[in-house]
């Protein structure tokens, strides 16, 4: 039958018409679509724009269907629709955007596909790029055109022109298949076009094309006369010195560092300005630009002697050529001009100056054409000395001999005590003077000599000291004028004291020279000193006495002064008798009352003030007897004299009070009359004596005998002397008002305390002005003030003897309390209060001692101080030296029997602290037979004696029933009761019966804030309870946490360790919980975990096992996968191997659910390892099940068996790279290795030798040895980073790797200021014996090693093996020796004298240098090789000798190499860079082979311009940042 048409399959059915029947039936398909061709006329180029069709694309084939089908399409991996526009024969659809070539097209017709064929999308196309100008430095470009794909289409773009093309970077289409911006790389020169690849396909090099801009200077700076390497500032300059050529003045100038607006050019020796530079880069030059160098700069000018010399000029910039120096004289041109001499090229000159006088002559130096102006100076005259050495008050010749006085009289002027003398003579020029000296009188006065405004040195002249021949009279009586004769007295009129025993006295000159009148004030004494200053020059001393009995005259006086208010004036008169009669009792008993009344009068040097009258020395004082005054019994005669006195002024009718006083206390004190005392210190007091007044006032309080007791009529005396301003009153009733006195009916009054007591201290009052300072330590009576208190204090000491102040002060230094904290200061002061024998101090200073406040620490000396304290029942000192028996301390052995007795003392004194530590010593058997009953008796004690800490000790033992049956109760009852005070450990107690309802209901925010409280009341224990709850922020636990562990507490610093963050420091805290005694369940497995890792100190397998053994002997559940890896890996000879233990300990692990032990299980059970049999099912198993979990070391174990087809696992080391990249991102450090292998090579993974670099960055920088060894081996062969690389080969060498061993070997031996050959060859050799394969290089290296040790039999083996592997400068050393077995090797005696040359270069001889290649030119032996290296090394200019290198025969290029070669590897870079920057292909061509041979040499930097030149001498994928 004949088919309709179709597509497709279709059944077709057979029917039996009469029977009306389908007797059979067959599915039938048509013919597949088939395409032959696609029809691209209506494109340019037959080929598809990027954007896609704007018309219809028609598909040529057969078997399409009907015409109007829609058909689906498919292009490229896109699903397209399209329609039968030819029936059977055409498709026609719209083409998709897309990029590329080759891409596949087919049709689908009912299910049916067709074959594919492969349309082009059109190349990209470059019409413009903008700006066409761009700055040598780089810049943006906006490259317009077509056919550049969507945005985020992959792109290219480079610059070509002559050599290789450049690729841009950060190339990115912007504007949708039309508009490309990228960043133009820097670079020089002219015509560079564009040329962009996309999909791999390239566009036509066009017109479009950029240039980059010549150079320009706009800066050049003062250059120095010396010349040098400056930096010359600009645009445009690139970055390639090889590229830059320098000429100044047109000569031509090296080039140094250079950066795209920076260039160090050298500039020769050179004066003056109008000089010029000009740049060439490229081939293209900058525009001149004039430069000066810098004008003469005088820093120093010498000074000249008068009789001429040497003139020294310093300065910079001065020159060098004496022809283009002059120095004259004068402020214009045209004056003397002195002869100059170079002593220093541009710093110093030298010239001659004529004899003269004078300062600051002007100088003019002139260098180059630039003047210069200054000023010199001749040398100021010196005296040296003067004869005669003292001239008498009548005046006299005298002689001055010196220098620099000159030879002009007119010039010359001689002052004496700034007076001009007469005209002097010149007795020697230059040296000598006489002049003529006035007569006058005086002591070191000033004589000068002024030459020409120039003084001289200053010497002292003196006229001769006056002496006293007589005085007349001898005998002094109640004063009077006296006469004096002798010599040198001085002129009428002049500068005349006289000085009787240190007072001035009124004197006159009677006769010039000789006599002299004196009147002498009234006064007393013996053999008085007796001197005459004139001028201030002292006599001789002579003695005068004043009559006798003047005693009596003085102590009227001074009385007289007293009544009159002229306290001063009386006290200097007392003090002035006492000295000279010191038994006068009526001048004694005077002085130490008017001191009571005014403590701050002043005494004679010498003479100590009486006692002070103290609140606690009242009675006492008050009651002083003659022998306290005269340290003995006054004898008779002493009475007697005393009771004369004391007759004279009760005979004077009318007497003032201050006499009666006087005669009262004569009676009470000297004559014990106490009715008649009684009644002349009445009459006195009555009469308004403020010392009467205190003197009864004191007698009423005390009921002394004077007076019956009555304390009100006491105190009301008192207030009336406080009025009149009497100290020692306003000290007594001031420490009344502080503590009260119910006997005198006193209320406590600290303010009116403190009142009186500044009152007395601002009269002198040592112990007021005390009691003052503790009022502003503790804010008592007035505002608390430290700072005020320290001042008063500092006052005090420096004025009196005052051992309590001295301690208070000290102990405000120890503090910082008011003052700059300063222990060792307040340690001193502290002392000093002990060396009085004060018990407060010597605690003090003991407990200075214990903690080493201010002091070394010294326990055995702070048992001695609290000794002597506790021999006077101090009790502080008594309970610091029996805890010092209780503890023991060094020097201090522990003896608790001797503890126990002191502190029985202190109990037995009443003192709580003393009955709190004798419980707590019976309560542990301290030196006593433990008795917790008596132990708890003697808390009660304490407790009713206000002891906090006494009920809390009490407290706990009803917590534990220690002494009383356990009482949950009355233990948070007592807890409660020691709280109140704010007792730290108590809130602590207390906090602890909240949380766990003991004795009170539960309530933690009650327990937080009482932990908080005594946390910060400075309980430690609180402080580590209050930072583990949950309501603390991460900042105040660290806060805490740290607190408490300062505290020592052991549990603490665990707790720390694990929350800091730091590795080192939480290594420290575990070792210091284990050492203060933690829990070992607590500190040892964290202390393991880090020697296991290595975290904070070195990794210490050994170390790590037994704090792990010892964890596990206390009883701590732990993971115990490391104490396994340990026992299975072993530590050497410090921790021996012990397989199936370690098995059993992983699997104890494991079955704990810690996944990191299946790792190192499954190792075991693959290698058979501390099992039975091997088991590699089960321990795969394992690794998929820990993989699974995200356990880091499984997965990177389970990689390491698919990549190694270990266990039963397929080999796939595609899932072996995914594997090893999972164990990196689950922070497995030995998986980087691994992982970076893969990518290094590109096993299972695209390859990738920078990801490869940065894993094994990443491993390194965790500290894993093959990642260290790995990446350190791309840096050396890179030479990216040599000191990097030596630090991660020397971790690997360390942790056995030899080939790292061997690379370190290799840098060391390499020219670079890290080589240490000998360690190098040593290593070397080392891992070649290990069976490290050698390198060509490495053979080289260890032949020049042998040669140097004298081997040369080794070293040639060693060389030909490096030469035949093809290492260049192997090579040519073969050659250098002539050996025939080096191919292709040029002449050995050429190569000799070129290798001489090249080694004198080297050494800086270039004139020997330049002889050798003479000989090898003269020789006939290679003429252009040295010809070359001598242009290269800037001896010859001849710049068409160098551009013959590229016609170099192979014989003339080897030589070259071999020269090169044997220099340093940065004379061999050099030559290479030179070589480069020529424009020839040939020059460029033999440049890479001397790089190659720079590299070999070791140097860096040939290695990587090879790398940069493509040349793929450096490790690929390895960036110098890493």
């Amino acid at each position: 039958c004949t088919m309709p048409e179709g597509t497709g399959k279709t059944t077709v059915f057979f029917i039996n018409k009469k029977k009306l029947e389908v007797f059979f039936s067959a599915v039938v398909p048509y013919a597949e679509p088939h395409i032959d061709t696609v029809d691209l006329d209506e494109y340019e180029f037959k080929r598809v724009p990027t954007a896609g069709g704007t018309s219809r694309l028609h598909i040529i084939g057969s078997n399409f269907g009907p015409a109007g089908r829609v058909v689906p399409v498919r292009m490229g991996g896109k699903d397209l629709v399209g329609g039968v526009t030819l029936p059977h024969r055409r498709i026609s659809f719209v083409p998709p955007p897309g990029i590329g070539t080759h891409i596949t097209l087919s049709v689908e017709v009912d299910g049916q596909n067709s074959n594919e064929v492969t349309v082009d999308y059109q190349i990209p196309l470059v019409t413009s790029v903008s700006p066409e100008l761009v700055p040598t430095c780089g810049a943006e470009l906006v490259i317009t055109g077509d056919n550049y794909g969507a945005v985020g289409t992959p792109v290219e773009a480079s610059l070509v022109s002559a050599g290789s093309p450049i690729k841009c970077l950060n190339v990115r289409v912007t504007h949708e298949h039309t508009q490309i911006t990228c960043t133009c790389p820097a670079g020089t020169g002219r015509g560079k076009r564009i040329q962009i690849v996309v999909a791999h396909q390239s566009s036509e090099l066009g017109a479009a094309h950029i240039d980059y801009g010549d150079p320009t200077i706009t800066q050049i700076p003062s250059i120095p006369t010396k010349g040098g390497e400056f930096e010359v500032t600009g645009t445009n300059f690139g970055a390639w010195a090889a590229r830059v050529q320098a000429f100044v003045d047109e000569k031509s100038s090296r080039v140094g560092c250079v950066s795209h607006t920076s260039i160090w050019a050298y500039f020769p020796e050179g004066v003056g300005p109008d000089h010029t530079l000009r740049l060439v880069i490229d081939g293209y030059q900058s525009a001149q630009h004039t430069f000066s160098y810098a004008v003469p700069v005088i820093s120093r000018v010498s000074r000249v002697p008068t009789c001429g010399g040497v003139l020294a000029v310093d300065g910079d910039n001065l020159g060098r050529d004496t022809s283009t120096l002059s120095v004259s004289v004068g402020d214009a041109d045209g004056g003397a001009t002195f002869p100059v001499e170079v002593k220093i090229p541009h710093r110093k000159l030298y010239c001659t100056a004529p004899p003269g006088t004078g300062q600051n002559i002007p100088l003019r130096l002139r260098v180059g054409g630039v003047t210069c102006a200054t000023a010199f100076s001749y040398d100021k005259p010196v005296i040296a000395s003067a004869s005669p050495a003292m001239l008498s008050t009548r005046g006299g010749e005298l002689t001055l001999t010196g220098e620099n006085f000159g030879n002009d009289l007119a010039c010359v002027t001689v002052a004496l005590n700034c007076k001009p003398c007469s005209t002097p003579k010149i007795a020697s020029a230059h040296t000598q003077l006489s002049v003529t000296i006035p007569p006058g009188s005086g002591k070191d006065m000033p004589l000068s000599v002024l030459i020409a405004g120039s003084e001289s040195n200053t010497i002292m002249f003196s006229y001769a000291p006056p002496k006293i021949a007589n005085v007349e009279p001898k005998k002094l009586r109640a004063g009077g004028t006296i006469t004096i004769t002798g010599e040198n007295f001085g002129p009428k009129g002049g500068e005349v004291h006289a000085i009787l025993n240190g007072v001035l006295a009124e004197v006159s000159v009677v006769v010039e020279h000789t006599v002299l009148s004196c009147h002498v004030p009234t006064g007393i004494g013996k053999n008085l000193h007796f001197v005459l200053v004139v001028a201030g020059a002292t006599s001789n001393d002579f003695p005068l006495s004043y009559d006798k009995d003047a005693q009596y005259t003085l102590t009227e006086e001074a009385l007289e002064h007293w009544q009159v208010g002229a306290l001063q004036e009386a006290a200097s008169i007392f003090s002035k008798v006492l000295r000279y009669y010191p038994d006068f009792l009526p001048c004694a008993l005077g002085l130490r009352h008017l001191l009571y009344f005014r403590p701050s009068l002043r005494l004679l040097p010498g003479q100590q003030p009486p006692l002070q009258i103290t609140c606690a020395n009242l009675e006492t004082a008050a009651k002083t007897t003659p022998a306290m005054l005269l340290c003995e019994e006054p004898s008779a005669k002493t009475k007697k004299a005393g009771r004369k006195f004391i007759d004279k002024l009760c005979s004077a009718g009318g007497a003032a009070p201050v006499r009666i006083f006087l005669t009262g206390v004569w009676l009470q004190q000297v004559e014990g009359e106490n009715v008649a005392a009684a009644d002349y210190l009445g009459r006195a007091a009555d009469s308004g004596s403020a010392p009467a007044q205190f003197l009864l006032g004191v007698a009423h309080f005390c009921g002394d005998g004077v007076v019956r007791a009555d304390p009100k009529r006491g105190v009301a005396l008192l207030e009336r002397a406080v009025d009149d301003g009497h100290a020692t009153a306003a000290h007594l009733l001031g420490a009344m008002y502080y503590r009260g006195s119910p006997t005198a009916e006193v209320a406590v009054n600290k303010a009116r305390a403190s009142q009186l007591h500044a009152c007395a201290a601002d009269a002198g009052h040592v112990a007021s002005a005390h009691l003052l300072a503790v009022a502003y330590c503790e804010g008592g009576g007035v505002p608390r003030d430290p700072v005020r208190a320290a001042q008063l204090l500092q006052r005090i000491i420096d004025t009196a003897d005052y051992p309590p102040s001295t301690l208070l002060l000290g102990l405000l230094n120890l503090k910082g309390d008011g003052v700059r904290r300063d222990m060792v200061y307040g340690a001193q002061l502290v002392q000093q209060a002990a060396d009085t024998g004060d018990p407060a101090a010597l605690y003090r200073l003991g407990r200075c001692c214990i903690k080493g406040y201010g002091v070394r620490a010294d326990a055995r000396r702070a048992a001695k101080l609290f000794r002597r304290g506790a021999e006077s029942d101090h009790v502080p000192c008594t309970l610091a030296l029996a805890a010092l028996y209780r503890d023991g301390a060094e020097g201090v052995a522990a003896d608790p029997a001797r503890a126990a007795s002191l502190y029985r003392r202190a109990a037995e004194a009443g003192d709580a602290r003393g009955l709190t530590a004798l419980a707590q010593c019976y309560a542990s058997g301290d030196g006593v037979a433990p008795d917790a009953t008596r132990s708890v008796a003697l808390l009660r004690r304490a407790a009713d004696a206000g002891s906090s800490e006494a009920l809390y000790r009490l407290a706990e033992s009803y917590h534990d029933g220690r002494g009383v049956e356990r009482d949950p109760n009355q233990a948070a009852a007592l807890y409660e009761r020691a709280s109140d005070s704010g007792y730290a450990p108590a809130l602590c107690g207390l906090a602890r019966c909240y949380m766990r309802a003991e004795g009170v209901p539960a309530d933690p925010e009650r327990a937080e804030q009482l932990l908080r409280r005594a946390a910060y009341a400075g309980n430690a224990d609180a402080a580590y309870l209050l930072a583990t709850t949950r309501t603390v922020d991460k900042e105040e636990r660290l806060r805490l946490l740290r607190y408490a562990v300062e505290s020592g507490h052991a549990r603490a610093m665990v707790a720390l360790g694990a929350a800091c963050g730091d590795a080192a420091e939480a290594v420290s805290l575990y070792q210091r919980a284990a050492d203060a005694g933690a829990p070992a369940a607590e500190a040892l497995p964290p202390l393991a975990h880090c020697y296991f890792r290595g975290d904070g100190v070195p990794r210490d397998r050994a170390r790590a096992a037994r704090q792990f053994e010892r964890a596990l002997q206390a009883g701590a559940e732990f993971d115990v996968t490391e104490l396994g890896v340990c026992l299975l890996e072993g530590a050497g000879d410090a921790l021996e191997k012990d397989e199936a233990r370690a098995v059993a300990l992983l699997q104890r692990a494991l079955d704990a659910g810690h996944v990191a032990a299946a790792a190192p299980l499954a190792r075991c059970l693959l290698s058979g390892e501390g099992v039975p049999a091997p088991d590699p099912q089960r321990a795969t198993q394992l690794l998929r099940d820990a993989a699974d979990a995200g356990d880091g070391a499984a997965l990177h174990a389970l990689g390491s068996c698919y990549a190694r087809g270990d266990g039963g696992m397929p080999h796939d080391v595609v899932l072996a790279a995914s594997l090893f990249e999972r164990a990196v991102d689950a922070n497995c450090v030995a998986a980087c290795y691994d992982a970076g292998v893969c990518y290094w090579h590109g096993d299972g993974v695209a390859q990738d030798r920078a990801r490869a670099a940065s894993l094994w960055g990443r491993g390194a920088d965790a500290g894993d040895a093959d990642s260290s060894a790995a990446l350190g081996v791309c840096l050396a062969e890179s030479g990216a980073d040599d000191t990097r690389a030596v630090v991660l080969l020397q971790r690997g060498a360390d942790a056995g790797r030899a080939e790292a061993a061997a690379w370190l070997g290799v840098l060391l031996l390499r020219d670079s200021p890290l080589q240490d050959r000998a360690r190098g060859a040593s290593l070397l050799r080392a891992a070649v014996a290990a069976g490290v394969a050698l390198l060509p290089e490495w053979n080289y290296l260890l032949g020049r090693e042998a040669l140097a040790a004298g081997d040369t039999v080794e070293a040639l083996r060693l060389t030909r093996l490096a030469s035949d592997a093809g290492h260049s400068v192997a090579t040519f050393d073969l050659a250098a020796r002539g050996d025939s077995g080096a191919s292709g090797g040029p002449a050995a005696e050429a190569c000799a004298q070129c290798l001489i040359g090249a080694s004198l270069l080297r050494e800086g001889d270039r004139a020997a240098a330049a002889a050798q290649f003479e000989r090898a030119l003269s020789g006939g032996r290679a003429p252009y090789a040295a010809a070359l290296l001598g242009a290269l090394r800037e001896e010859d200019d001849n710049a068409e000798l160098a551009l013959r290198a590229a016609a170099l025969s192979a014989t003339d290029r080897s030589l070259l190499l071999l020269v090169v070669g044997a220099g340093a590897a940065a004379d061999a870079f050099r030559v290479g860079a030179w070589l480069t920057a020529q424009s020839q292909s040939q020059a460029q061509a033999f440049a890479r082979d001397v790089l190659r041979v720079a590299a070999d040499a070791g140097s860096a930097e040939a290695r990587r311009a090879l790398a940069d030149g493509g040349n793929g001498r450096a490790v690929p994928g390895v960036p110098a940042s890493v």
